[in-house]
């Protein structure tokens, strides 16, 4: 078998070597820039979190009963959750009145006192020293309260950026008919308070929204049936007392009146008896129904105080602020050495 030369763009271990032994003087060389860049990127990652002030997580845990006649516990459980993050359940829980440091007032005035004095900031614009909500009509609300509400219920709503807590996460496990609810704020009470009044306020809503119209049409249902049997009731009654009168013949009209009478009375009791039937079924189909759509709901685990606080380590960031310096600083120059070797080829 003939042997072929080897073509010049192949590498041989020794060149292999030899050029990584280049590659490692290079860096032992210029050793301080990444050192210098690696306290620049700790130094960045320690003063973006050392304004980062400790948060208490609050956490509402609800099983939903999960049997085989409920057949749709999946979509009441993903419903609940949707709800849980909406703008609706966030307000009514905004404006409930809760005690909070020995002050009773709305929720939205502790969230707002408690954010504003954490994070100067959180509110992008001036607001007076006696700014405060005073009532829960939001049409009587003039601009600036409107846009301190809509700050705060998009904060409440959505994950910032700038921000690790203050917002609603709701989680679930659909086979098993599990939601779980946190909540994270800077203050114990906050955390643990609002959460509570949230899922209170996330049943109403969903008993308000899905099950009240469907228990409206079950009770309207409910008086056809009670009216329907009155009429059969009463239809009896006359039909009783048109046929003692014929049989003693007690009554006046003719007899071929009244014998149209009875007949009438007869097929509209048959008919109310089928209707009355009808009825009956529709009745029992919708209280299934509503059954399965009312959860029964098992509150598994609640928020009690006092709540374990959670502050990120500064000395975490700063440690990996500078190892993300230093790989940073190694890359940018491994593509200056390649770089410039090329040039020079």
């Amino acid at each position: 078998m003939a042997n072929h030369p080897r073509t010049p763009d192949e590498i041989t271990l020794r060149q292999l070597l030899l050029q990584s032994q280049e590659y490692l003087r290079y860096f032992l060389r210029y050793w301080y820039l990444p050192l210098v860049v690696g306290l620049l990127f700790a130094a960045f990652s320690y003063y973006g979190k050392k304004d980062v002030k400790p948060t208490y997580n609050a956490k509402i845990a609800a099983l939903f009963r999960m049997d085989a006649s409920a057949k749709n516990n999946a979509a009441i459980v993903q419903v609940f959750s949707k709800v849980a993050q909406s703008r609706l359940v966030v307000e009514n829980t905004l404006f409930d009145k809760v005690n909070i440091g020995e002050k009773e007032d709305y929720f939205i005035n502790h969230y707002l006192n408690i954010y504003q004095k954490n994070y100067p900031d959180f509110i992008p614009y001036q607001l007076p020293l006696d700014f405060s909500f005073t009532n829960n009509n939001i049409l009587e609300f003039d601009e600036l309260h409107r846009r301190v509400l809509n700050r705060i219920i998009k904060k409440i709503t959505t994950r910032e950026a700038d921000f690790t807590d203050g917002f609603i996460h709701a989680s679930m496990e659909e086979k098993v008919g599990l939601l779980t609810i946190n909540f994270s704020s800077p203050s114990e009470e906050l955390s643990a308070f609002f959460v509570e009044y949230l899922a209170e306020n996330l049943k109403d809503v969903y008993e308000e929204a899905v099950l009240y119209p469907k228990q409206e049409g079950f009770d309207i249902l409910s008086g056809q049936i009670d009216s329907l049997r009155t009429e059969i009731k009463t239809n009896y009654a006359h039909l009783v007392n048109y046929k003692k009168a014929q049989k003693q013949g007690t009554i006046k009209p003719s007899k071929g009146f009244l014998n149209t009478e009875i007949k009438t009375l007869e097929f509209d009791i048959e008919m109310g008896k089928k209707q009355l039937e009808s009825l009956q079924e529709q009745y029992a189909h919708a209280s299934r129904e509503l059954g399965q759509e009312t959860p029964a709901i098992i509150v598994t685990e609640r928020p009690v105080l006092p709540l374990e606080a959670y502050a990120p380590s500064q000395t975490w960031f700063i440690i990996k602020g500078w190892i993300v310096g230093i790989l940073v600083a190694m890359f940018f120059m491994l593509i200056f050495k390649v770089i410039s070797d090329t040039l020079k080829e």
